[in-house]
């Protein structure tokens, strides 16, 4: 995906333009920023995605997040499992 960031990021808004509040779309929108190694994105849409009732417990069992399971808002989200 990173070969493709613009691509990416464009489907991406597309994607959130249309279903602005899902759940799905908003963690979807995480795992796109993970990818392009934008850590304060990811966390932004972890964070909008389980405010709009996306299970926490999807961030835990997601290996893409290994990276971040020791980062203090990650840390938060996982409490709420």
């Amino acid at each position: 995906m990173v070969g493709n960031r613009s691509a990416a990021l464009s489907n991406l808004q597309h994607a959130l333009d249309l279903a602005p509040n899902d759940a799905e779309v908003r963690f979807r929108a995480a795992l796109v920023y993970n990818q392009l190694d934008d850590t304060e994105q990811t966390l932004s849409f972890l964070e909008k995605a389980i405010a709009a009732g996306y299970p926490p417990s999807a961030i835990r069992d997601t290996p893409d997040f290994d990276h971040l399971r020791d980062n203090p808002r990650v840390q938060i989200l996982l409490k709420k499992i």
